[in-house]
């Protein structure tokens, strides 16, 4: 089978381009398959491009603007070139651009697309219509969890959508060698690290875990890894509070699962997420994962890990405090986070979509 993977760009930091990442590795392998990924516009940031060809998948780019009405024509002609079975498509504007394609060219392919988060600026009754043509353009929407089908269905009655849930490559994470961080942040051996992988946005509202910082002792220190928007917002807040010295802004990294495994805890305090890629990666590192009690977490990891309301900074500086001060306990979490995430292998994830596309 010939799969076309579609997304805006090939960038690491987002939770889709993530599991673009692993998915079409993993569908690869499968014998008999051949697959791409197209980006609509050039990524800055190559490595994910590099680590898909590396695996025999090819990358191609678009153009480079992703939101060029030129593109429907350059996608078609894509197409046709490489005469592909399948489309799997991911996040706005790829969503549109692939069914509007559709729908002036009459490709003959079938679309699927996957819905990676429980909310969008597009969930308005004013959008509702138009967005009902765009959806029912393709031939079944995957949603990465039920709380995503179910926030998708109130937005619009009637689609063909089935839910597989996101992965990771497991063993990637649960190998990886831990980094010293004392030694890279020049801190001394008896400190704690509390590690948070996500976007610098809103929605990742990393100023309440900035805010716990404030309750826990002086040896506590926080790593926030990731890029965005937001970021120097989020330094000066920490210098604001007077524990600047204790926030670390790492960046975007390519170690990642070495940072994790380097790291005491784990944490994501996101506003809402669609099924988090970074809650697997921190779990498969056998970490106690400490999350935000909001849709696409706490409704996934109730009874695995430890939850907080969202923005309650001292509920959370009591959930880090717990699992750092009770060795038992943070083993037992750590444990069950471990259990959790080998659920949701990448190669298991890759068999329900071949499935789904079989059936198509």
């Amino acid at each position: 089978m010939k799969i076309l993977h579609v997304i805006n760009s090939l960038v690491r930091g987002g939770g889709a381009e993530a599991l673009v990442l692993a998915l079409a590795t993993a569908l690869n392998k499968i014998e008999g398959n051949v697959v791409h990924v197209l980006s609509l516009e050039n990524p800055k940031d190559k490595e994910y491009a590099q680590l898909l060809e590396a695996q025999g998948v090819r990358c191609f780019v678009l153009s480079h603007q992703m939101r060029s009405f030129r593109n429907i024509q350059l996608l078609s002609d894509f197409i046709q070139e490489h005469d592909y079975d399948i489309i799997n498509v991911h996040l706005f504007p790829s969503l549109y651009v692939v069914a509007l394609t559709q729908r002036l060219k009459k490709m003959n392919v079938r679309l699927v697309y996957t819905e990676h988060s429980t909310t969008n600026r597009r969930r308005k009754k004013i959008w509702r219509a138009v967005e009902k043509k765009i959806y029912d353009t393709y031939d079944c929407v995957v949603s990465i969890s039920t709380e995503v089908e179910r926030a998708l269905k109130e937005h619009i009655h009637n689609i063909h959508s089935v839910v597989i849930n996101n992965g990771i490559n497991v063993s990637f994470f649960e190998k990886a060698v831990p980094i010293d961080i004392c030694k890279e942040i020049g801190v001394t051996s008896d400190c704690k690290f509390v590690a948070m992988v996500a976007r610098f946005s809103y929605m990742k509202d990393y100023k309440t875990l900035i805010r716990a910082l404030l309750r826990l002792d002086n040896n506590v220190h926080l790593l926030c890894i990731g890029d965005g928007p937001f970021l120097n917002d989020n330094k000066d807040y920490a210098h604001a509070m007077g524990i600047g010295s204790r926030v670390h802004f790492l960046g975007l990294r390519k170690d990642v699962p070495n940072l994790l495994q380097g790291s005491d805890v784990i944490v994501l305090s996101s506003e809402h997420e669609g099924f988090s890629i970074s809650m697997l990666e921190a779990m498969s590192c056998k970490k106690p994962f400490i999350g935000s009690n909001v849709p696409g977490i706490g409704d996934l990891v109730r009874d695995v890990a430890l939850l907080f309301e969202f923005q309650d900074d001292e509920g959370l500086a009591l959930c880090i405090n717990k699992v750092l001060g009770d060795k038992t306990l943070y083993q037992n979490v750590a444990e069950r986070c471990h259990s959790f995430a080998k659920q949701y292998d990448i190669n298991a994830v890759a068999q329900k979509y071949m499935c789904l596309y079989k059936s198509l």
